[in-house]
């Protein structure tokens, strides 16, 4: 089984990224303006929140590299594909 360090350097060597945080925004942001990566995807719980975040990816012009999804975390797994 590989470590949090292991799974993490690899996802830096691969250009994948994976950021889990409350208020997803401001990472999201931030990674999508500042970094190469080419996509970025956020999970939002909260329908309306969802839909300010949708909003702010709209407004910064970022449709083409930030997705929001609504769901839950304890659903992720059915939500997305696995990453490795």
């Amino acid at each position: 089984m590989q470590s949090f360090c292991q799974i993490l350097q690899r996802c830096v060597r691969e250009k994948q990224y994976l950021i889990w945080e409350q208020g997803m925004e401001s990472s999201l942001f931030f990674l999508a303006g500042k970094t190469e990566g080419k996509h970025f995807t956020g999970l939002e719980i909260q329908a309306d929140t969802a839909e300010m975040a949708q909003r702010s990816v709209r407004y910064n012009h970022l449709e083409d590299r930030v997705e929001i999804v609504t769901g839950d975390i304890k659903e992720a797994a059915t939500i997305f594909k696995p990453a490795f």
